[in-house]
């Protein structure tokens, strides 16, 4: 790569890793990525056949192929999901994630979930 394993990137590099352990932001994506698991699985869905992922990155595995209008219906309520497929959302917050965008994730999803269906 143009930039790797010279000392400014490798500087730079520490600097990020540094922060991220000085943050506990690998604890927070733990944490926060159960509680988002746990959010998705109380929704008690027909729509969703399942919630997979480690962390902050979530799969959900729909029942039918609507992931599409699914993500169409998310993004214009303002909520960012991808559809990888037809019967797949993928979630993946940032590391800060907290309680106040875990509740904005789950109104703004069950509203897109009505709508996309």
């Amino acid at each position: 790569s143009t930039f790797g394993g010279n000392p400014l990137a490798t500087a730079a590099g520490n600097a990020v890793l540094q922060e991220i352990e000085r943050a506990g932001l690998i604890q927070n994506a733990v944490t926060r990525g159960a509680q988002l698991r746990e959010i998705i699985a109380a929704l008690r869905s027909p729509l969703i056949a399942e919630v997979r992922g480690q962390g902050l990155l979530i799969g959900i595995g729909l029942t039918t192929p609507v992931a599409h209008a699914l993500a169409d219906a998310a993004l214009e309520l303002g909520l960012i999901v991808n559809a990888p497929n037809e019967s797949s959302i993928r979630i993946a917050p940032p590391l800060i994630v907290g309680d106040a965008e875990l509740a904005e994730f789950r109104e703004l999803f069950t509203k897109a979930r009505e709508a996309g269906q």
